[in-house]
């Protein structure tokens, strides 16, 4: 068991990554996004719908893919030189992206599933602004951003050849991934908001700070989020790996949607796979039309619930046409 010592000493590591008003900043960022994904109830994800596909199909799928959207990348070379390989995890999907020695590799899931695509081309963006010298502080900050945004637009080819339900599935697969770890998210920083003020996070120093009479409520959220906190203490998760799912939340949709207003916009974004190694944050942002995120925070946030309706809606769609 992990004492309150070793958290305390794990916290004081975590609040130098991050500053005190860092860690109230992206608390209340996680608070407009928990508001627009209350948009996302009633949403639910069937995996059983997905399409089954020979690992041959998969392939020349994903190769049409680069090719329409004209992206650099041929997925048999880089089976052939070992960049990407797929394993068999039965009923388990996951895709990883890692150094051996200087060959950077890319482990993807076959199950033979069509939707296992979509988990490669999201380790495919990051394989793009992956160097050889690893990753600094704007790539760490803002690669999954990319990644989502990527595996999005591979939904939508998806959808334009023909498979409607996978793409729809996992669009709602995104949303309710963005909805569990932000509550994630937003535990572990009430924990360090809590300890920057209180020296603790003890459930009677926890209830004094934010004010909470001592009922079950409070002793479930609470719990609940000390369970988060263990849990980043045990898998040695630093806090900037939180700030990667934030910052999907806040600007992937945001992404998204203009690329469905202006194509052109996608060719500014995939320039990031080299731009985020060599600009500063705010040149990014500016990139991407944000001048000042600060202000602009209220509107992105609304992005995601944007995104929302959207899916929601197509789901309507294909239900009709399903009838």
């Amino acid at each position: 068991m992990v004492s309150l010592q070793q958290i305390y000493a794990t916290t004081n590591l975590f609040l130098n990554t991050l500053n005190d008003n860092s860690i109230l900043y992206y608390k209340n960022i996680v608070d407009l996004l928990k508001d627009s994904l209350e948009e996302a109830k009633n949403i639910d994800f069937n995996l059983e719908t997905t399409t089954r596909m020979t690992l041959e199909n998969k392939i020349a799928n994903l190769n049409d893919f680069y090719q329409k959207e004209q992206i650099n990348i041929n997925v048999n070379e880089l089976i052939s030189n070992g960049t990407i390989n797929f394993i068999c995890y039965e009923n388990y999907l996951v895709g990883c992206n890692y150094y051996d020695g200087n060959h950077r590799v890319i482990d993807v899931s076959n199950n033979g599933l069509l939707m296992e695509n979509e988990i490669l081309v999201h380790e495919l963006s990051h394989y793009q602004n992956q160097t050889f010298n690893g990753r600094g502080e704007v790539n760490n900050m803002l690669t999954e951003a990319l990644a989502y945004f990527e595996g999005l637009v591979y939904l939508d080819y998806l959808k334009d050849i023909g498979y409607e339900l996978d793409a729809l599935e996992l669009k709602k697969y995104f949303i309710l991934m963005l909805q569990q770890e932000l509550k994630r998210c937003y535990g572990l920083l009430k924990m360090l908001w809590c300890f920057s003020n209180m020296g603790t996070i003890t459930k009677k120093d926890y209830q004094y700070f934010y004010n909470s009479q001592d009922n079950e409520e409070i002793t479930t959220d609470y719990l609940e989020n000390l369970k988060y906190f263990y849990q980043s203490y045990q898998k040695n998760f630093p806090v900037y790996r939180d700030i990667w799912l934030i910052l999907t939340g806040l600007l992937t949709p945001y992404m998204y949607n203009q690329s469905q207003l202006d194509e052109s916009f996608k060719k500014t974004i995939r320039q990031l796979n080299t731009e985020i190694n060599v600009l500063s944050l705010d040149e990014v942002l500016k990139k991407l039309g944000i001048d000042d995120i600060n202000g602009k925070v209220f509107d992105l946030s609304f992005e995601l619930e944007k995104f929302i309706r959207e899916v929601k809606n197509e789901e309507e769609i294909l239900r009709r046409k399903r009838k």
